[in-house]
Order: structure tokens, then sequence, then C-alpha cells
């Protein structure tokens, strides 16, 4: 256990790849703030009509003109950009990219990760070799996000961790950045490229949609670990339940 306790504080990133950590094994959770908005009423601004003035020329009475007010021009409203929604299974060549890093990372396969995830490193293959307690993931489903550039996608993957000798399943969710190379084919970033990067991540963690799917995760890890005790105590053991 010890040794399982060490491989997972220094392979945190090989399994979620380091790009914040949205849930996984319950070890880290990003926090879940309700953002309640501050809204005031504008009174509407009348517009006051010109008072146009005239004078008499003379002693004799000159016809007042009465001018025609003139209509002020209507405003264009600025468009609004869509809101860019969490969607499930929306770019298949990004699905099937992240079925098969989950597969290979299940199944230990070294050679397929380092074809598909860019900053793949030898150290990272033997440590992705020694996670012995990891039998698999199971039933993953990818939902995305528009990244900061074309061709690029925040993925945030919800799947079910299967531990050795352990019945149950343990959901998890991680947050993935994908990005299409120079030769058309997708990848996933090993490490965050910027500050930029980091933050455009955490910000796409605090829109509803996302936390919505968070806390729905967190649910399902919940009822795992209370239903089945074997589970419980193992993530026990680790001192994260």
């Amino acid at each position: 256990m010890d040794n399982f306790r060490e491989w997972l504080s220094d392979n945190l990133r090989y399994i979620m790849l380091g790009l914040g950590i949205v849930l996984v094994l319950a070890l880290l959770f990003f926090g879940i703030h309700f953002v309640t908005g501050l809204f005031s009423d504008k009174g509407d601004q009348g517009t006051k009509p010109a008072q146009i003035q005239t004078s008499d020329v003379g002693t004799e009475p000159t016809p007042q003109v009465t001018a025609t007010p003139t209509a002020e021009p209507t405003q264009e409203p600025e468009p609004t950009e869509e809101p860019d929604q969490l969607q499930k299974g929306a770019y298949p060549a990004v699905n099937a990219l992240i079925n098969t890093y989950y597969t290979a990372l299940g199944g230990k396969d070294v050679d397929t990760i380092r074809g598909i995830l860019d900053g793949f490193s030898e150290e990272d293959g033997e440590l992705i070799r020694s996670a012995a307690y990891i039998q698999g993931y199971q039933n993953v489903e990818t939902y995305t996000k528009k990244g900061m550039k074309d061709g690029e996608y925040v993925a945030f993957v919800a799947y079910d961790l299967k531990f050795v000798n352990i019945d149950t399943l343990y959901p998890g969710l991680s947050q993935l950045y994908v990005r299409t190379r120079e030769d058309g084919s997708l990848a996933i970033l090993g490490e965050p490229e910027s500050t930029e990067m980091e933050t455009y991540m955490e910000q796409l963690c605090e829109e509803e949609d996302v936390k919505a799917l968070i806390s729905e995760v967190q649910l399902q890890a919940d009822a795992a670990s209370s239903s089945d005790q074997a589970l419980q105590n193992f993530l026990g053991e680790l001192g994260i339940a």
C-alpha cells in the first residue's frame, strides 16, 4: 500500500494529465462555488424633446413653424456570442482519442499512450506500468467544450475506475486538453503550455454546466463508496474516504 501511495502521489498527472484535476479517486477537487449575480434595474432613460424657440421680428406677427421631430436612429443591439455548452459525445474523433487513451492507460499500454500524449517520457512509462492497483477504466463518456484555438478542445471525461480485488466501480471525472497536431491528428496535451491555458481551464470549471457534471459524479462516487465496505476501506487506507 505504501508503494501505491507513493506511485499515486507521483503519478496523478499521468492519470489525469495534470490539467486541473477535477475528481480522481476523490483525491483532489476544484471548489464548487455558486456565484450569485447582483442585478440592478436601470430606469428608462427618456429623451427630452428639444425646445425650439422662435422670436418675433418687428411688429408684424410671423407664422410659427412647428419643427418636425427627427426620429433618433435605432441603436442595434450588439451581437452576443452563443454560450459554449458542454456537449456529450459531440466530436467522434475526440471520443475515439479519449477511449484509446483510457483503454491504454488501464492496460498499461505505454506504446499507445506515447503516440497520443504530447510530452510523454520514458519515466512516465515506468510510472504507468507500476500502477498495479488500478485494473482499468470502464464506461468512459466524453463531454467537450471549445479550446482556446480552433482545433482544440477541453474534454471532461467521466468514467468508472476498477480497482484490483474491489467489485464496485468507483466513478471519476477528469479534465483533459486536446489539440490538433500539424499532421491533422489529435493528441492529448500532457502539460499546460502557459498560465493562460491553466486559467482558461479553471474558468471552464466554474461554468454552471460543468459544475453540474462535477456534482453528479461526486454523488455517484459517494454512493459507490457507501455501498461497498471493501471499497470504503480501500479508500480509507489511501486516506481519501
